[in-house]
């Protein structure tokens, strides 16, 4: 479900995630409260956001793109976003 390299937006830091094994590693920083919570909300999952660069969940938190014809993969993780 995740493209890579993944870009991720945190407080901290914007990083490129390279692999799966790298995402795992990582998982617990990526996927934190806010960005878990956004993905868990019902009322952001029925209703997104889609401009030419892809779509979004909630206010940001994650972005999705076709990366092949139909398939729709994680392209970003905003942890940071308002």
């Amino acid at each position: 479900m995740v493209h890579f390299p993944l870009k991720v937006n945190s407080p901290n830091e914007n990083v490129r995630i390279r692999d799966r094994d790298e995402f795992v590693h990582k998982y617990e920083q990526i996927i934190n409260g806010r960005v878990r919570a956004k993905i868990l909300d019902e009322k952001s999952s029925r209703c997104l956001f889609a401009n030419s660069k892809g779509f979004m969940v909630g206010d940001g938190e994650v972005w999705f793109a076709e990366t092949i014809p139909g398939v729709f993969k994680i392209i970003i993780i905003n942890s940071n976003a308002n």
